[in-house]
């Protein structure tokens, strides 16, 4: 499909899709199938998921009211995909955490950055801001449900840690907040960052050797998402607007967990935009850099 055909505003489940999200949309199914070409060339796993996986199941595409894409890949193809980073060139960037304490997200970021996103706790940090979609990993969650309430304990002091050495400024009026942030910077001061997410990886791997017959997902925030791991045994294909994706063999389940009765649509007041980001498919982060304020940032979010 030519994106100039694509890209005409249209009316969905009675919402009006602009052009400008078309454009976000065009970008987004871009990466998406730059992503799958180093996934099928390297025999990486991958699914769809969260909005993405019920936009493909309910919609045939994106969900009308969404603006972000997601997938999902079980643990050692999500590490092999880190260590192929390079296979993705200009304007393609695989971002993740760095080893200096500049950028922290427990998850991976395709962009094009050659395209702006603007999110608001990234707005004052050095670090890149295209159009993005995200991947998470799937992890061997354990049998035994003390195990696990453990687990997620100890995943969630060290990505607290993290979230607040790099993020303190949003959150220094909460005073548990500030406590870990205290906590967290002591720690990077003895240990280093580096040291300190190896921990969080460690945590969230812990089980990865055993069978379990369970898996989770960390979605955006601190919400775990509990899965069999026979749901994912298999992918198939489904379309997804005029290109395909994979979706885990059963979806349904799956869609389930994270929706519940995922083919009842939200009333039409709760059909808008969920997150909050400045968007520019057009211009390069790098043409505002220093010449936009934040006040204009957050004036514009969702702005499309």
């Amino acid at each position: 499909m030519k994106k100039e055909d694509y890209i005409i505003p249209e009316e969905r489940c009675d919402f009006f899709v602009s052009e400008k999200r078309k454009k976000i949309w065009w970008i987004q199914l871009d990466l998406i199938q730059e992503f799958q070409r180093v996934c099928e060339k390297y025999g990486l796993t991958y699914f769809s998921s969260n909005g993405t996986l019920l936009g493909a199941v309910r919609h045939k595409g994106f969900v009308p009211w969404d603006d972000d894409v997601d997938f999902v890949m079980p643990r050692e193809d999500y590490d092999r995909l880190v260590s192929l980073s390079e296979e993705f060139k200009s304007p393609y960037v695989l971002h993740m955490s760095d080893d200096k304490g500049v950028y922290f997200k427990d998850f991976l970021r395709l962009m094009n950055v050659n395209t702006t996103a603007i999110t608001k706790r990234d707005y004052f940090k050095d670090t890149k801001k295209g159009i993005f979609i995200d991947i998470f990993a799937l992890d061997t969650r354990p049998s035994s449900q003390r195990d696990w309430i453990k687990q997620k304990k100890k995943i969630l002091k060290y990505k607290e840690m993290l979230n607040l050495t790099v993020y303190y400024n949003r959150y220094k009026h909460n005073m548990r907040r500030r406590i870990i942030h205290i906590k967290g910077e002591v720690y990077v001061k003895i240990f280093g960052w580096k040291r300190l997410r190896k921990k969080m990886v460690e945590a969230r791997k812990k089980y990865s050797d055993i069978k379990t017959g369970k898996l989770f997902q960390v979605v955006h925030g601190n919400d775990f998402m509990e899965y069999q791991a026979e749901w994912f045994d298999e992918c198939v294909e489904l379309p997804f607007e005029h290109i395909k994706i994979h979706v885990p063999v059963k979806y349904d389940k799956v869609l389930h967990v994270l929706y519940g009765d995922y083919e009842e649509f939200p009333p039409i007041e709760e059909r808008g935009v969920h997150h909050k980001i400045y968007f520019d498919p057009d211009k390069p982060y790098a043409d505002y850099i220093g010449k936009i304020s934040e006040e204009e940032v957050l004036r514009h979010m969702n702005d499309y």
